[in-house]
């Protein structure tokens, strides 16, 4: 039995482990399975579900993988060898267009799968009213500075008197 890990794209959390032979996805997730790619004979779509079928006669079944026809789903699928190397399996392209034949690209870790949130941290929203009202501020100093009432001295500077010459 090859260990299967599901991850939610949302959280980023663990949602479950196991050895079973069956995973039921509840949410959008990769699904990170421990096999090597030899090793898989098949990877098919049957209604919602993927059926991958190994050399060994193992068939693994992820309930929920795909939400409709064509392969389209939220949900990826990654292979993980015994060296730890991690294959991402495409169905789709970037644009969600069925691919001709389903590809296979080496990826360093699974967080560019996961969702990120658009929504920063605190700090960051309370940096954007602070930014804001620092520029104001400096934008009204500047302003008074440069529509000041008192009059600029224009008047050029004296010239130098007792000036010596060195004969160096």
């Amino acid at each position: 039995m090859s260990e299967i890990r599901v991850v939610s794209k949302e959280s980023h959390e663990t949602l479950e482990t196991t050895i079973k032979d069956t995973v039921s996805l509840s949410e959008a997730s990769v699904v990170l399975i421990k096999v090597h790619k030899d090793d898989v004979v098949e990877i098919r779509q049957e209604g919602g579900n993927a059926i991958i079928t190994l050399k060994n006669g193992e068939k693994i079944v992820i309930v929920n993988f795909f939400k409709g026809g064509n392969y389209s789903t939220d949900n990826s699928l990654v292979f993980e060898d015994d060296d730890h190397k991690l294959l991402w399996v495409q169905f789709t392209d970037s644009n969600g267009a069925l691919l001709e034949n389903i590809t296979y690209s080496y990826i360093d870790k699974i967080e560019p799968l996961l969702y990120h949130d658009s929504v920063a941290s605190p700090w960051a929203w309370l940096s954007v009213p602070l930014a804001t009202a620092g520029i104001l501020w400096w934008a009204h100093n500047s302003d008074d500075k440069s529509h000041s009432k008192t009059p600029i001295d224009t008047t050029a500077p004296a010239a130098p008197t007792d000036v010596a010459v060195s004969e160096d």
